[in-house]
């Protein structure tokens, strides 16, 4: 999805994706994303999806994403991360026109 790297987990029950692109964007509910966390509060609030961020683990701007789901709720959250990011890139192109 825009904005979120990951590279395939070996042997465990959650990732690490890279969210470092999504730093310094704007959400469509206004909220600005300067940091893991906030991208991880801006993904539970407005994309109803539930992730850690990173930096609490030390490894920031990453987020930890737990994929031990059953397959409908992991597309469905992987679904609603990548609207949520796409929304973000269109949001920041608009801005980057208008200013």
């Amino acid at each position: 999805m825009p904005g979120i790297h990951c590279a395939t987990p070996d042997a465990a029950i959650y990732a690490f994706a890279s969210c470092a692109a999504l730093i310094g964007k704007t959400t469509p509910a206004g909220r600005y994303l300067a940091s893991d966390e906030d991208v991880a509060l801006a993904l539970l609030e407005e994309a109803q999806v539930a992730v850690v961020h990173g930096s609490a683990f030390g490894l920031g701007p990453y987020l930890r994403i737990a994929y031990a789901l059953d397959a409908p709720s992991l597309l469905a959250a992987c679904a609603a991360m990548a609207r949520f990011c796409r929304a973000l890139i269109r949001q920041s192109s608009m801005h980057l026109h208008l200013t």
